[in-house]
């Protein structure tokens, strides 16, 4: 009994312990001793030659690929950034001032006017009641009183709001420098009533080019009328130098009366060369030598011969050698012309 019962658990004892070894050797577990450790490997896959990983990854990824649902693009919503782009200072013009769109931006400098140069100045920068500071626009023919604050954005009186700081504005030693970033201040002066540029007599802008371009054509014309003393008759200097020169006198040689007449010329070349100039010249200088010796006078807006009658009157707003060199060059005075140049 007791033998065939341990026979019966020795044949399951050999039983499983084949099971066992069938179990070991179709999962090819292996036990390998590194270092006295025990390192158990798992299964093993089947080896892959490495020349053709790369073709089976392709064409795994390629099987991927065509089996993912077909999707469609999404639309690209176009973001309209807003850019905030300051005013330039160029273009404030918040008074809507004409002739001030396009202001230039440049350092500037203001001299008053007649090369006057206290050591300190001050210049209107505010209407008040006993002197009025206004700008007339000349499109919208609205007349504005001016006032010149920092810390406003307009000129005009009636447009400021809040506290309003009156700012000076002062010329030392008959100067005043702006630097290009003080625009308000140079756009007040270019519209300032005071300034000689809107028809004012205090102040103006300097400016090197055009005050060397006057230079050169005040010598030009210096030069010009220089060349025309020379070449004119002596009848003709006569004529200028009676009407130029206060000095004049009837006795004077003709070296006399150039030197005094060269000296007015300095003075004055554009009078100089106006009156040498004119048709009427040789008729003026005529009626001066007459009025001179006493064969013609004048008085109280007319012209008189000898014998006390009216030759020709003369309005208030004619000059009386004009109006004198008009008759006598007229069909009515012509004659009497004849007469005064036989007579001198």
């Amino acid at each position: 009994m007791s033998e065939e019962k341990k026979h019966w658990k020795t044949l399951e004892k050999e039983a499983k312990e084949k099971e066992l070894d069938s179990q070991e050797k179709d999962s090819q577990i292996e036990k390998i001793q590194v270092n006295n450790e025990e390192v158990v490997e798992t299964e093993k896959e089947p080896s892959i030659p490495l020349s053709q990983v790369g073709d089976l990854v392709a064409q795994e990824v390629a099987k991927a690929l065509a089996n993912l649902p077909i999707q469609q693009p999404e639309k690209v919503v176009e973001v309209v950034k807003e850019v905030h782009i300051p005013i330039a200072v160029k273009d404030q013009n918040f008074d809507e001032i004409p002739g001030l769109e396009d202001f230039e931006i440049k350092d500037r400098m203001y001299v008053l006017c007649n090369n006057y140069k206290p050591i300190s100045r001050g210049i209107r920068n505010r209407s008040k009641p006993n002197s009025t500071l206004t700008y007339l626009n000349p499109v919208t023919k609205q007349t504005h009183s001016l006032r010149y604050s920092v810390n406003q954005t307009s000129f005009f009186e009636d447009k400021q709001k809040g506290d309003v700081r009156v700012s000076p504005i002062e010329f030392k030693d008959g100067m005043l420098r702006t630097t290009k970033n003080n625009i308000p201040l140079q756009k007040f002066l270019a519209i300032h009533p005071d300034n000689k540029a809107n028809g004012g007599s205090i102040f103006e802008e300097y400016d090197p080019a055009k005050e060397a371009t006057e230079e050169i054509e005040k010598e030009d014309k210096l030069f010009e009328a220089q060349t025309l003393v020379r070449s004119l008759s002596f009848t003709k200097q006569d004529a200028i130098a009676r009407i130029m020169c206060s000095d004049y006198k009837e006795e004077w040689v003709s070296s006399e009366l150039k030197r005094s007449l060269y000296s007015a010329v300095a003075k004055s070349p554009e009078k100089f060369l106006k009156l040498a100039n004119q048709p009427s010249l040789e008729a003026k200088g005529i009626a001066k030598t007459a009025l001179y010796r006493g064969i013609i006078s004048y008085s109280n807006y007319k012209w008189y011969n000898e014998q006390k009658e009216v030759l020709v009157e003369v309005s208030r707003n004619e000059d009386e050698l004009d109006a004198i060199a008009g008759y006598l060059l007229s069909g009515k005075g012509i004659s009497f012309y004849e007469f005064l140049k036989n007579a001198i």
